[in-house]
């Protein structure tokens, strides 16, 4: 399973909560419920790949995380349907140091909030121990890196 997912949570506006929740963990399509007035999407990019190590003294750094995007979505604006792509998570290096740790992959919610994957590392017989930089998010109410 990817590491990352996009949750979009409903309420009709009523006392009591969330009402419905569609989880996503392949890209995929948003379906609007009937009766749903606001919707409270959380958007999160992959994770970077690691680096190899060469040795049990020379380790190679960690993948970053994925930022995360969340918003909360007054649903009169969305179509029925909206487009959501979840980001595929890095490689890991191998361990002859010739391929690095890969980038995760940038995770949407249609364009209206997404997050980047976070960097892949370098193998310890290139950069010892450098790892990769977390990724972040973007147009949401609240982005993390």
């Amino acid at each position: 399973m990817p590491l990352t997912k996009v949750i979009a949570l409903g309420t009709t506006g009523v006392a009591g909560g969330f009402t419905s929740q569609q989880v996503f963990t392949s890209s995929g399509t948003y379906t609007k419920p009937s009766g749903i007035n606001k919707i409270l999407v959380i958007v999160t990019g992959a994770g970077g790949g690691g680096g190899a190590g060469t040795n049990a003294n020379n380790v190679g750094g960690g993948g970053g995380a994925g930022g995360t995007a969340i918003e909360l979505i007054d649903v009169s604006s969305l179509s029925s349907t909206v487009a959501v792509t979840v980001g595929t998570a890095g490689t890991g290096g191998d361990a002859d140091g010739s391929v690095h740790g890969t980038d995760g992959g940038t995770s949407s919610f249609g364009s209206y909030c997404s997050a980047t994957g976070g960097k892949g590392a370098y193998n310890a017989s290139s950069h010892n121990n450098d790892y990769g930089e977390g990724g972040v998010g973007s147009n949401g109410d609240i982005n993390l890196k």
